[in-house]
């Protein structure tokens, strides 16, 4: 009998341990991903490609969160957390090494929203980070970004 709650116990613990680990795989990921890219204009698919793009940053995936955040950004242009979307993109594409892409994300934000905190943010980080820093305008706009569907 005292066997039988070891196991069980031992089961569960196993149980409660792995299944987070399942859930955040990036096998799963992908497959939340599909899910969302069969029907992505409900109100649940934006917010899951979001919440989908934060939790890869997250769990140390920054160019899986990349690439979502770039789908995000690309399907909902009128969604108010897009700065944020752009934002966080600009960083993930840093972090995975794509400091070029990371700084035209980094700038193209800045254009689009040049109000917004996420653009003064980014200014300063591009004047303090890049030497050759030179603002989009509106007689110099910024090239279409080469976002992943």
């Amino acid at each position: 009998m005292e066997y039988k709650k070891l196991f069980g116990i031992l089961g569960a613990v196993l149980v409660i341990a792995i299944t987070p680990i399942v859930l955040l795989s990036s096998c799963m990921m992908n497959c939340y991903q599909r899910k969302i890219d069969e029907d992505p204009n409900t109100d649940s698919s934006r917010d899951w490609q979001f919440k989908l793009a934060k939790t890869c940053g997250y769990t140390l995936r920054p160019e899986l969160a990349a690439e979502m955040y770039g789908k995000f950004i690309d399907r909902y242009k009128k969604e108010e957390r897009r700065p944020e979307a752009m934002w966080r993109r600009a960083q993930c594409l840093f972090e995975s090494e794509k400091r070029e892409e990371s700084k035209d994300q980094y700038r193209i934000l800045i254009y689009e929203y040049p109000k917004h905190d996420y653009s003064g943010q980014a200014d300063d980080l591009l004047r303090k980070q890049f030497n050759d820093y030179k603002r989009y305008d509106k007689a110099h706009p910024p090239p279409k970004p080469d976002i992943p569907k």
